[in-house]
C-alpha cells in the first residue's frame, strides 16, 4: 500500500527498481527487496508481484499494482480471458513454465491484476 498525502492507496505497492521498469511490465520481487522486469530467468511462481504501474528508472522509486487493481496499459487483450506471465515478461493465454497467472482482463487494455 502507497500513500498519497494521507490517504493509503490499496493494490499499490512502492519499491526501488533494479533496472528500468517499463509502464505496464510483469514485476517480480527481488531478495534484496527491490523489483525488476520478468526475464532472464528470474521469474519463479512465489515472485510475482504484479504489473508496472508507469516507467521507473534504474534505482528510483517505482509503484506496482497488485493483487485487485486494475491495469490500463495494456493492449490486445480479451475481456474474460486469463493470461499468463511468460518468461519473456510478456502476457499470454497459456502458462509458462513456472505457470505465473498475471490477471484476468476486463477489456482489451485492462486487467485486474493477480499478485
Amino acid at each position: 500500500m502507497r500513500t498519497i498525502g494521507n490517504t493509503p492507496v490499496d493494490g499499490e505497492v512502492r519499491a526501488v527498481a533494479s533496472g528500468a521498469l517499463p509502464n505496464g511490465d510483469p514485476v517480480v520481487v527481488n531478495a534484496d527487496g527491490t523489483v525488476s522486469v520478468v526475464g532472464g530467468g528470474n521469474l519463479t511462481s512465489e515472485n510475482y508481484i504484479g504489473i508496472a504501474k508507469g516507467a521507473a528508472a534504474d534505482g528510483t522509486s517505482a509503484v506496482v499494482q497488485t493483487g485487485c487493481s486494475i491495469n490500463d496499459a495494456q493492449s490486445g487483450l480479451t475481456a474474460g480471458q486469463a493470461y499468463y506471465v511468460q518468461t519473456d515478461g510478456t502476457l499470454g493465454l497459456t502458462a509458462a513454465d513456472p505457470s505465473v497467472l498475471a490477471g484476468t482482463a476486463v477489456s482489451a487494455t485492462k486487467l485486474i491484476v493477480k499478485g
